[in-house]
């Protein structure tokens, strides 16, 4: 079974200013993990986090701004990334802060960092103990790069912290050595993927044509995806091209059924991927890694999920990662979204609401916070504004 994702907290980045919690369960029945708000009030910001938290462990470690050609998430050259909420005095020069609880195996382990413009001012592993259950400290280093006692002893000591630079992080470091507890990191992180809704289009497909390339047989399941969502499509192609600087050009073709007058299938008709409505689009971006995750047992976030897609087919695709039948390998879903329709789907654990406060920091709050009866209509409620995290409208827009 792979690393199962159970928490991510977020510190002074973006729209976050207090720590703010997302839990994903330590139940790995629980399969669904549902973040709903207002527009602006900061869930995309979530998945921003995230995926900030994954790129940065991944590439703390390379010099410069640029890797095989692709931007790094940072702002200047040898400098991490530094996001911090802009709507508080001097919070600027505070730190921000990431931690991510998970299952490795049978254990148990946090690992966080934290950031300022220059440099990592702290970072720490801890593991679940064998006996105990306690969680003992594997590694700690500060702003000064100092070390807890227990550093040395896990392959954290001096003479790494000595080839490491003060914006890389001492994990990204030892994964270059093969250590033991990078590595189990690195295997949470290979676990876990976000598609952030502003990714361009065309990186999707590029994304999409390197997985297909690994995996053909994704191929045929993805048709029938597409088929069971009644989006009429036989089959589809991609046509890789390189230009300039080796950038790869993917051109995607679908193919559909041709018709007499007795509705007859007499042919077929090829179509640009540009031709087909963004409904079918949005989808066929999110088929492929869904039919992935379902297939490994991964994590995957999908950011602003639902635009463009019918409620039901949002529904449908939520009902997927419910399903013991179909989510056999216990794969996890992380969403934000605006669709009411899919909650009646969901237990009240599944869902969290995400609010601004009155000092424009965004806020997480799990349902089961609110006293929520287990029976209750939850797309009904949270319509109706009981729970919260809807825009609160003037009269005069309402009008």
């Amino acid at each position: 079974m792979l690393p199962q994702l159970l928490e991510f907290k977020i510190k002074n980045f973006r729209s976050f200013y207090s720590e703010q919690v997302i839990s994903f369960g330590d139940n790995a029945a629980r399969s669904v993990t549902a973040l709903f708000g207002a527009n602006a009030s900061g869930k995309s910001n979530t998945a921003k986090a995230l995926n900030f938290f994954k790129t940065f462990i991944s590439t703390s470690a390379i010099a410069g701004n640029v890797f095989n050609g692709i931007p790094l998430p940072v702002q200047f050259p040898n400098k991490p990334q530094y996001d911090p909420f802009l709507f508080k005095q001097d919070a600027y020069k505070e730190d921000s802060s990431f931690s991510i609880k998970f299952k490795h195996t049978d254990k148990i382990y946090i690992y966080a960092f934290s950031i300022d413009n220059d440099r990592i001012t702290s970072e720490i592993l801890k593991e679940q103990s064998n006996n105990s259950k306690k969680m003992k400290v594997v590694f700690k280093r500060d702003a000064e790069r100092r070390l807890s006692d227990s550093a040395e002893k896990y392959g954290f000591g001096r003479k790494l912290v000595e080839k490491t630079r003060n914006e890389t992080l001492l994990i990204t470091k030892a994964r270059e050595e093969n250590n033991k507890y990078a590595n189990i990191v690195f295997d949470l992180l290979s676990s876990v993927d976000v598609f952030l809704g502003e990714i361009p289009q065309q990186i999707s497909y590029v994304m999409a044509f390197e997985l297909f390339k690994k995996k053909p047989e994704l191929k045929n399941q993805i048709i029938k995806l597409l088929n069971d969502a009644d989006f009429s499509i036989r089959d589809f192609s991609f046509d890789e091209t390189k230009g300039l600087n080796n950038q790869i050009t993917v051109q995607t073709t679908t193919t559909h059924a041709v018709r007499d007058n007795e509705r007859t299938v007499i042919g077929q008709q090829k179509l640009d991927f540009a031709q087909e409505s963004m409904g079918t689009k949005k989808f066929f971006e999110i088929a492929a890694p869904i039919i992935e995750a379902l297939d490994k047992g991964s994590t995957i976030y999908l950011d602003e999920f639902g635009a463009y897609l019918h409620p039901q087919l949002a529904a449908a695709v939520v009902e997927m990662f419910k399903s013991e039948n179909i989510n056999k390998s216990r794969a996890k879903l992380i969403i934000n979204t605006h669709v009411p329709a899919i909650l009646d789907k969901l237990a009240r654990e599944d869902i969290v609401l995400v609010e601004k406060n009155l000092a424009e920091e965004s806020v997480i709050i799990p349902l089961t916070d609110k006293s929520v009866r287990k029976d209750e209509s939850f797309e009904k409620r949270y319509r109706q504004g009981i729970y919260g995290g809807v825009p609160i409208m003037s009269a005069n827009l309402r009008l």
